[in-house]
């Protein structure tokens, strides 16, 4: 009787393991399913999902007169004009009869992420430039390099104006290597007989079948599927293929220059690179190859580079991170990718470094 209860106890205490093994396990899997979930449906909010439309060549773009008055909190405004652009009236084709016009492209930083039309660093060229000064704000969230040139190629061509401010971010670049932005389907561009080209054009509309055709490495948030994959590619595979899609990035950049520099002299303006500074790039980022390889190009080209990444460093570290929208905001709690972004004083910081650089070489 005591072997037979004993075994019992042992079949008991075995099936409770057991039990709670598949207990754990169970619960693992759901918890890493819903993880995998959020990755492939992100939750949070974008600002560009108020003001954008889907567009098959560009992936997204401004929708035209769209006016929210408080879009990133009380008076901080966006309003897009029906040309696609942001700024509170038209551009007419035709310059300014007196003064001049400058076109401002770029990413969220120049779009002004997290102020009102007023405080963009683009608007507060005109108002504190001391000549006459239109300018033209073509900057829009989650862009890259490419999507940039793109949109300026695209819809800038019927503007007459004398002055091209090119302004990216460090991430602009490596956005380029991806077929997909937050959710939405992006363009990929390379040389096709030597000029730019879109590569995938025309894109889906935003939708999971077509998120996950276009990029299936979604399926990697699910833990089995991520470690089917790893298991079937090997490192060295993976090295290889960065360092080959960078050298054609590489390649891809430099043409995208050549051919703005080709578009802006046959409308007699001039054209300039800006590098604007990120928070996180105060210490070291004047390191980085990226920066090496731009001065290295444009000079090549004969594109003036201009970098306020070194102009900025010479503030103390507080003043420099002042300039940007901290992580714990109003404006962050509706919008969590504005943290990082130009706050009203960083944009008049910017303003501020353009208008001296402008006046220096001669071209205000």
């Amino acid at each position: 009787m005591r072997g037979v209860r004993l075994r019992r106890l042992l079949s008991g205490t075995l099936a409770g393991i057991a039990s709670a093994a598949i207990f754990f396990f169970l619960v693992e899997g759901i918890f890493s399913t819903l993880v995998a979930l959020s990755m492939i449906f992100p939750r949070h909010r974008i600002a560009e999902r108020f003001h954008t439309h889907f567009d098959e060549v560009l992936g997204w773009v401004n929708t035209p007169a769209v006016s929210i008055p408080d879009l990133y909190g009380p008076g901080k405004h966006l309003k897009i004009n029906s040309q696609g652009f942001r700024a509170d009236q038209e551009v007419y084709a035709p310059a300014p009869p007196h003064g001049k016009r400058l076109i401002c492209s770029g990413d969220s930083f120049t779009l002004g992420y997290g102020v009102g039309n007023l405080h963009t660093w683009c608007h507060l060229l005109s108002v504190r430039s001391r000549v006459p000064l239109e300018t033209v704000n073509m900057g829009q969230g989650g862009y890259g390099v490419d999507q940039v040139y793109l949109w300026f190629r695209r819809d800038a061509g019927p503007l007459s104006y004398d002055i091209h401010l090119f302004a990216f971010v460090a991430g602009d670049f490596e956005r380029m290597l991806d077929d997909e932005f937050s959710g939405y389907a992006k363009p990929v561009v390379g040389i096709v007989d030597g000029r730019i080209a879109v590569l995938n054009a025309p894109l889906p509309r935003p939708g999971l079948l077509s998120d996950l055709r276009r990029s299936p490495f979604k399926l990697l948030a699910f833990r089995s599927v991520s470690s089917l994959f790893s298991f079937s590619r090997s490192l060295g595979e993976k090295e290889a293929s960065l360092a080959l899609r960078s050298q054609q990035q590489a390649q891809v950049v430099a043409r995208i220059f050549e051919e703005l520099r080709g578009i802006n002299a046959s409308k007699g303006a001039a054209l300039v690179a800006v590098h604007l500074p990120l928070r996180r790039e105060y210490r070291d980022g004047h390191l980085s190859p990226e920066r090496a390889f731009l001065r290295g190009e444009l000079e090549r080209q004969a594109i003036p580079y201009w970098d306020l990444l070194p102009e900025f460093q010479a503030l103390q570290e507080a003043e420099f991170s002042a300039l940007f929208i901290p992580t714990h905001d109003p404006v962050t709690e509706q919008f969590p990718g504005a943290g990082g972004h130009y706050n009203e004083a960083g944009n008049a910081a910017v303003a501020g470094s353009l208008l001296r650089r402008l006046e220096t070489a001669g071209l205000l």
